[in-house]
């Protein structure tokens, strides 16, 4: 009869399955706290960029006493939820600054006005690129981070080309003066 110390005990054979599992486990906690902004922050996206077909709702139309008119926008509540992942959410506030969409430009742009200092810099790459509609609203974004005004008054203006190469100047020379020591990456 071979010795007890000889066979191998079934204690031990039952810890290296309590081993494997607990690494598994943890493999997976890690995975999920590396990968939960990403995949919210696609999440919100996806979302944002779907709803946009159904266009941006209005918050509140205005006549002023001198017969003009405007409207502004509410932002969407996905863009809010995107904004609000923080730092992590700027790749995907630049994807979406690229899309064709004008609503979910605007959207982004809107949104980016909550954000903390990250988002300065893709306002003004918006600022700088897009459309003039969206370029105004990135500008007024950007106003409310910086906590000044780029081109005051110009919002109201018939003319939203000249509105918007005037505002885009101010930020940008705003930018290079003190903008990118202060906010700047």
């Amino acid at each position: 009869m071979p010795e007890p110390a000889d066979q191998p005990t079934k204690h031990s054979r039952s810890m290296v399955g309590f081993y494997i599992a607990i690494g598994v486990v943890a493999t997976l906690v890690v995975a999920a706290a590396l990968l939960w902004k990403p995949l919210q922050a696609y999440r919100w996206e996806t979302q944002l960029r779907k709803n946009a077909a159904t266009g941006l709702s209005v918050c509140a139309t205005f006549t002023l006493a001198d017969g003009t008119s405007g409207f502004a926008y509410s932002t969407p509540q996905e863009a809010i939820r995107l904004c609000s992942i923080g730092p992590a959410s700027a790749p995907a506030f630049r994807r979406l600054m690229r899309s064709p969409d004008q609503a979910v430009k605007i959207s982004a742009a809107l949104a980016l006005g909550e954000a903390d200092k990250w988002g300065l810099p893709i306002l003004l790459e918006a600022a700088s690129d897009a459309d003039d509609l969206v370029a105004l609203q990135a500008i007024r974004s950007a106003e409310r981070l910086a906590k000044r005004q780029f081109a005051p008054g110009q919002y109201l203006s018939h003319q939203p080309a000249a509105a918007a190469a005037a505002g885009r100047r101010a930020l940008r020379e705003w930018w290079e003066a003190e903008g990118r020591a202060e906010h700047g990456r």
